[in-house]
């Protein structure tokens, strides 16, 4: 999503249309089970108001996501010069 992002948009925030899967990752954890009941047409308004929310968020997961990503690479190449001394 981040390079269709850059390259659709001929935007460096483009790049922001990567948190949009952590966006609705986040947002299923508070989605009520209601949602099951809705017709065709609700489905896809439904959809696409997530859709947008999904990119909201994602503005905010997307770098606290880098970051856990970050600090475990580096704990990990630490743990990994410790077992090789």
């Amino acid at each position: 999503l981040m390079i269709v992002g850059i390259v659709f948009t001929k935007n460096p925030l483009g790049f922001l249309l990567a948190g949009i899967p952590y966006g609705w990752a986040w947002l299923n954890k508070i989605t009520p089970k209601i949602f099951l009941w809705l017709p065709i047409v609700g489905w896809v308004i439904y959809f696409f108001v997530k859709l947008i929310l999904s990119y909201i968020v994602g503005m905010v997961a997307l770098p606290v996501k880098l970051y856990q990503w970050i600090k475990e690479i580096v704990r990990v190449n630490k743990l990994s010069k410790t077992i090789e001394n």
